[in-house]
């Protein structure tokens, strides 16, 4: 059990006894001061002592104990990624905050907790802004490298642990991420810098991302606060970064009208992604999770119960959607239906070509063999195909955003757009597309004008009133 002494009238000083050195002297024993209640008498006072003393000896047996005037934030923020993130963050989320902690670390990792002040947060921020602070620089392969590997593709991709057609966009002098690199650089056992030429980025991080970075730092604060290692989180007296909102960008109703005309002609998988996405309003993990069981073609629905991600170091992987809400079922328009089979009838015959070597992966998209398609596929085709073809350029997410706009400008009314998105609230999906409710608010005022506004063309005949 933990011995005590006496410090003051009100305190005691907890220690607990770490052994010794391999020079044979005693380490230095961890401690913690605690506070007597008032007017106890010796056999209470006894017995207080004696239970805490035990509670301390447990919780530095356990490894409970966090001192805050003798751990600084990156220790914390370790302990604070297995007791909590690793257990209660989604592996997408977890990878971002990791991402993000060795950018914060490298700045305040090394300040003890109890010294950590606003005006370290603050500085930190506005370095965010500055050139020379992100990670996505670009990695290029050495070629002398990429001759070497060109023969064991396959085999790299596995033990490296990334996608194969990763390998090969290196091959074809692509440039690849920071993450990418160093998984690649430790599977072959040769330094990154050797391994790679990099680009590095002039660019500052942008005030969303810098907001991120200072979430995450809050949220670890006050957590530490909750354990009781610090009293106060000083990021609640920080300046935030400050976000403009920004509209998303989409597609109007004509705009959309000549894109499926344009994509009368392309593969017929690409086609239908799109369709779906502009259709239905799926995020692209929905899309590319997506099983021929979620189609119910007599009820004309599709049920999105799955999002596929992959993420560099854990692989490609179905999770459930990003909130409960986006779970749900919603109704598809015979046109797009009558895609969806005769996309289906061609990859039944596909299979049967194959025969053996097709893979049953029950996927709606998938790759030449069966197996599913790579989770970012349709984003980076649909971006070719823009650029290819000239059409206004937008994101495969912003095909969500114009299914949205449409529909609200169009009438649709905010409940039923928010359960189509699969929304966790209403009020994100008001927030988010201000722009269609500016254009259905100015409709809702011409209707009112056209309603409850005189005629003005009529002739009115002023009667004077008699006195």
């Amino acid at each position: 059990m933990a011995a005590h002494e006496k410090r003051s009238n009100n305190t005691y000083r907890l220690s607990v006894f770490q052994g010794y050195n391999s020079n044979g002297k005693k380490k230095t024993p961890i401690r913690k001061t605690i506070e007597i209640p008032d007017n106890m008498s010796e056999k209470q006072l006894k017995k207080f002592l004696d239970e805490q003393s035990l509670l301390f000896q447990i919780e530095v047996d356990n490894g409970r104990f966090l001192d805050a005037s003798k751990i600084n934030f990156e220790f914390f923020s370790e302990r604070w990624l297995k007791d909590y993130g690793e257990k209660q963050l989604q592996p997408k989320t977890l990878a971002e905050y990791k991402n993000y902690l060795r950018r914060i670390n490298q700045a305040v990792g090394h300040i003890k907790l109890n010294k950590l002040q606003p005006s370290h947060l603050n500085e930190f921020y506005n370095n965010l802004a500055e050139s020379g602070v992100r990670f996505d620089n670009k990695y290029f392969l050495v070629q002398h490298f990429a001759d070497q590997i060109s023969t064991q593709k396959q085999a790299i991709a596995t033990g490296a642990n990334i996608n194969i057609s990763t390998v090969y966009n290196l091959l074809k002098g692509k440039p690849t991420t920071s993450i990418i690199a160093g998984q690649l650089s430790e599977y072959l056992g040769i330094t990154v810098k050797k391994l790679f030429n990099v680009v590095e980025s002039e660019q500052g991080l942008n005030p969303k991302t810098i907001l991120h970075h200072h979430r995450l730092i809050s949220a670890i604060l006050n957590k530490a606060v909750k354990w009781q290692v610090i009293l106060s989180n000083p990021a609640t007296r920080v300046e935030l970064p400050k976000v403009k909102p920004k509209e998303a960008a989409c597609y109007d109703d004509e705009q959309v009208l000549q894109l499926f005309t344009l994509l009368t002609n392309e593969p017929l998988k690409y086609q239908v992604a799109i369709y779906i996405a502009l259709y239905g309003g799926l995020r692209l993990g929905e899309v590319t999770g997506l099983e021929w069981s979620d189609i119910d073609f007599e009820e004309k629905s599709i049920s999105i119960t799955k999002s596929r991600q992959y993420i560099p170091g854990l692989g490609t992987y179905d999770k459930q959607p990003k909130t409960e809400r986006s779970v749900r079922e919603i109704k598809l328009s015979n046109g797009v239906l009558e895609l969806l089979h005769q996309y289906k009838v061609q990859q039944d015959n596909e299979s049967l070509r194959l025969g053996s070597k097709w893979i049953d992966s029950k996927k709606i998209f998938t790759q030449w063999n069966g197996l599913p398609m790579f989770p970012q596929t349709p984003s980076q085709w649909f971006s070719k195909w823009l650029k290819r073809t000239g059409f206004p350029k937008v994101t495969f997410q912003q095909l969500r955003h114009s299914h949205a706009s449409i529909l609200i400008g169009n009438g649709a009314d905010i409940a039923t757009v928010s359960r189509r998105l699969g929304h966790s609230k209403i009020t994100t999906t008001i927030n988010t597309y201000t722009h269609a409710m500016k254009n259905k608010d100015a409709i809702a005022a011409d209707l009112l004008d056209d309603l409850l506004t005189p005629n003005k063309t009529s002739n009115y005949i002023v009667v004077p009133i008699s006195r």
